[in-house]
């Protein structure tokens, strides 16, 4: 086996093992940090090192376009807001995004390189699945004793187990049983009511692409379960969730009014916009107002909690285009083909209930969440390349 084989490996399984150690440990792990770097964000500086020799002499990077484009895109917005005088620090937090986005370049390239084993993955799917939801019941159990609970964590682990049963051998009626257990079992171990939501939409997404003959019924059973989660948790009504709706609207009207819907403010900035007649509103939900240095703190470290926002935010309609737009063309090829790959589904359906959470939250923004992300993402665009040339 070649070197370059075996730094990718290497690269890939040392991000994987940190998100799983994240989901394990939480806060105490995922927040550790050396300096005013994450050891999260040491460990893919690491895991890029171990690849370099790649990158360096090769133009290898820039065949996987989306992540050209994404990536010479925010090295123009990091200099740009250099050169506009911003703090530097400010700069390169928010500019840590690139670093997450970067880990999909090193599961991609793992596995045009590794091949997949579809029977293992299948296998390790399954069990990293069951943990996380071990995890979640373990959490409750324990009435949240652990420091920084690791509920997106254990929830996004939990998410690859959903998605391995909705495309195992079972009738379509043990998987519609399936997701409204899934879901209640959720709603009752987790604070956190979007993620509910998620499992009904990976479900939907799953019906829509793989069961073209039920589309109707299953869309119309998923509406009407929404609409009961609704009326039942008041995690969709409450103090938070009304603050991020305010917050959301107050984003998207800033970017309209002041001209940056297109191409974005680059980093270094803060998100919650002066003009806003609700900024102090806003901001007493995450900060002392009276502390000067805590609310500077604040205005640049807690997003609009919606990753399509945190997109716009940074780069403008483009951004949003490059973060929409791979998802869809995974769709569209997870409904195309006639390539039923049970791996390639439950990537595919794991991707998109990520996606979801991700609308709901900080998720893009903060490394113990957004790696799992990026990783799968590249993973995904990886082996769609594989299938095609099966094809």
């Amino acid at each position: 086996m070649s070197i370059q084989i075996n730094s990718y490996q290497i690269a890939f399984y040392l991000c994987v093992t940190t998100v799983i150690l994240q989901a394990l440990l939480g806060e105490w792990f995922y927040k550790f940090n050396i300096g005013k770097v994450y050891l999260t964000e040491l460990v893919i500086l690491f895991s890029w090192f171990i690849v370099l020799h790649k990158i360096l002499f090769s133009l290898e990077l820039f065949r996987f376009n989306w992540l050209a484009v994404f990536f010479l895109l925010s090295i123009f917005y990091i200099v740009l807001s250099v050169c506009l005088g911003r703090e530097i620090y400010w700069i390169f937090r928010q500019g840590a995004m690139i670093l997450y986005v970067s880990v999909s370049y090193i599961s991609y390239s793992h596995v045009l390189k590794s091949g997949v084993n579809e029977v293992a993955i299948l296998k390790s799917i399954s069990i990293i699945g069951m943990s996380g939801g071990l995890l979640m019941l373990f959490h409750a159990l324990s009435g949240h004793v652990i420091p920084g609970v690791p509920d997106y964590s254990s929830m996004l682990l939990f998410i690859f187990f959903v998605a391995w049963f909705l495309v195992s051998e079972s009738s379509l009626i043990n998987k519609i049983i399936f997701i409204v257990l899934a879901v209640l079992f959720v709603s009752l171990v987790s604070p956190h009511s979007l993620f509910a939501i998620s499992l009904l939409g990976i479900s939907m997404v799953y019906f829509y692409i793989f069961y073209p003959k039920s589309r109707i019924f299953i869309i119309v059973l998923s509406l009407l379960f929404i609409a009961l989660i609704f009326i039942l948790f008041e995690g969709f009504l409450d103090r938070n969730a009304m603050w991020r709706y305010l917050y959301w609207k107050e984003v998207f009207f800033d970017s309209w009014s002041r001209g940056w819907f297109l191409l974005g403010k680059g980093f270094g900035v803060q998100y919650i916009p002066n003009s806003s007649i609700y900024f102090d509103i806003l901001l007493s939900q995450v900060s002392d107002i009276n502390n000067a240095d805590n609310v500077n703190y604040q205005l640049k470290t807690v997003p609009p909690h919606n990753s399509i926002l945190l997109f716009l935010s940074y780069y403008g309609l483009v951004g949003v285009v490059l973060l929409i737009n791979p998802l869809l063309m995974l769709a569209r090829f997870g409904m195309n083909t006639d390539n039923r790959s049970k791996v390639f589904q439950i990537l595919l359906i794991s991707i998109m209930g990520m996606f979801l959470i991700s609308l709901g939250n900080q998720f893009m923004s903060v490394p113990y969440a957004a790696v799992l992300y990026w990783l799968l993402f590249g993973y995904t665009l990886g082996y769609m390349k594989i299938l095609r040339a099966l094809k």
